[in-house]
Formats: structure tokens, C-alpha cells, sequence
């Protein structure tokens, strides 16, 4: 059995607990033992949340970064060298440490706003951690999956710039990236923001894993405002019978056309 657990989300089921635009959620599958960090929002809010909820995240052995934006990645970057008992496997796909910045296009040029990936050493984060970076799927214990790169995407939207020392290039988050759960009734879907399209998700899921069988699909779906051709291509790709638990940056009216749950702050889920 799998169970997820909100440890931050925009939203929050209880007073006690703070919340803010970011994710992070704590997978558990109780077969194999697997107990999987996903995203860490944008500061400690989560390891706060969790010792509310007493839950003690000092044993994980595993964290996977959706991508590089700072409310899922910046937390990683203010941990204690000394929170773990064990050095974490971090497993992320290799632009996490992209430099990037949201930005207005006017043809060939563009003009920069807020800088979208967290503050970081990454010497110091690589000393810290034990980082794999990899483009391509990546088995995770037994029943997870790291997704990678999604190679056939429906989205394909410049979200800002990336800066190297060489200069500048746009910036289409080509590290959005996700978690599959493979259960007894199909797979769960677990994602970040789907910057790529929850339609693409859908179909790199199944590509990766072999398996057309969809349980549930749980995380934020980059809807909040989103057109009413995207809308309609979401909900055209979501089988009838799928779960769909819209958190983050699914938005109200992403939520409303997907007939998706909330899933907020202190929520737990469990799939078989």
C-alpha cells in the first residue's frame, strides 16, 4: 500500500500547520518499506509541518526534486548539514541547478523578473548530499519510478530564461519531471507542477512503465491559468475513472474542469 502524506502545500486542512504556494510530500509504501521525499518547497516549512504531524523525516534515505524551481527545490538548500543520520540520495534530473529567471518576450529579446531557482552553493550541496542526476527513468526501490525527461511533450512554453557563464537561453523546464507508484489497481501518478502537460505525463508514464492501467493522479497540474483548449486537453487525456487529487498550482478552475479533490497540508492518501 502506498500512502502520501501533504507536508506543504498552498493549503493547509489544519490551523496549526503553515502553508504557502509550494509542494512536498512524503511517499510511503509499506511492502517494500519505501519511504520517498518528494519536493521540499521553498524553505524548512515542511520539516516544521512534519515534526506537527509527528513525523520524523531524519532517517530518509531518498528526496526526488520535480525540478529546479525554488518552491519545490529551494527547501533542499536551507537543510541542516546535520538534519539526516545518513548522507541522502537525491535524485533530480541534471538542469536542477539551472540558474533561471521568469521573463517577458519581445521577439528575440526578453526581460527578466524574479528569479525562479532557489539561492545555492552547489559545492556545498553536493558535499551535503549524494546527488544522481539522470535524464532517463530510473527504478526507485521497487515500486517507484523516476520519470525523466519527458520526451514527447504537448507543452512546450518558454518559462523564463536559464543563464550560463556563456550567455543566456530559454528556459522551457525541460526538468519537469515526476514519480510513478506501481499498485495492484494501476499506477499513481505523483507530480510537481506537469510544466510538460499532464497529458505527456500520462503518456510517459505509460511508455515507461508498460502499463496503461491509471489509478490516480496526484500533485500540482500547472492549471491555474490555463486556457480552454488546455483545459479540454487535460480532461481528454484523464480517463473517467482516474482519482485526480489537484494540489498546488492546479488552480480553482483547473480543479472545477478536472472534477479533481483538494489535497492540501496534514491530508493523507492511500492507494493499493
Amino acid at each position: 500500500m502506498l500512502t502520501i502524506t501533504a507536508l506543504l502545500e498552498n493549503k493547509s486542512i489544519n490551523p496549526e500547520l503553515n502553508h504557502y504556494p509550494g509542494l512536498s510530500l512524503l511517499l510511503e509504501d509499506d511492502e517494500c518499506q519505501a519511504k520517498i521525499l518528494f519536493d521540499t518547497g521553498k524553505d524548512l516549512t515542511f520539516i516544521s509541518n512534519a515534526k506537527k504531524m509527528g513525523i520524523d523525516l531524519t532517517t530518509l534515505k531518498t528526496i526526488v526534486v520535480s525540478h529546479g524551481h525554488y518552491d519545490h527545490f529551494g527547501g533542499l538548500t536551507h537543510l541542516p548539514v546535520d538534519f539526516f543520520t545518513h548522507k541522502p540520495r537525491i535524485i533530480a534530473h541534471p538542469h536542477l541547478f539551472s540558474v533561471r529567471y521568469s521573463a517577458l518576450f519581445l521577439g528575440n529579446k526578453n526581460i527578466k523578473f524574479k528569479r525562479l531557482a532557489p539561492l545555492f552553493d552547489r559545492a556545498k550541496l553536493e558535499a551535503q548530499f549524494s546527488f544522481e542526476l539522470t535524464q532517463a527513468p530510473l527504478v526507485i526501490e521497487k515500486s517507484f519510478i523516476y520519470s525523466g525527461q519527458v520526451t514527447q511533450r504537448q507543452v512546450n512554453k518558454r518559462y523564463g530564461v536559464i543563464i550560463h557563464e556563456s550567455g543566456e537561453e530559454d528556459d522551457y523546464v525541460l526538468d519537469d519531471s515526476f514519480l510513478v507508484w506501481q499498485g495492484k489497481k494501476g499506477l499513481v501518478i505523483i507530480t510537481g507542477c506537469s510544466h510538460s502537460g499532464i497529458e505527456s505525463i500520462i503518456g510517459h508514464a505509460k511508455k515507461i512503465t508498460g502499463n496503461n492501467q491509471i489509478q490516480a493522479i496526484v500533485g500540482g497540474l500547472h492549471l491555474r491559468c490555463a486556457t480552454p483548449f488546455a483545459l479540454q486537453r487535460a480532461k481528454k487525456a484523464i480517463d473517467e475513472n482516474i482519482d485526480v487529487y489537484g494540489c498546488h498550482c492546479t488552480g480553482g478552475l483547473g480543479r472545477k474542469y478536472l472534477n479533481a479533490k483538494d489535497f492540501n497540508a496534514g491530508q493523507s492518501l492511500s492507494f493499493e
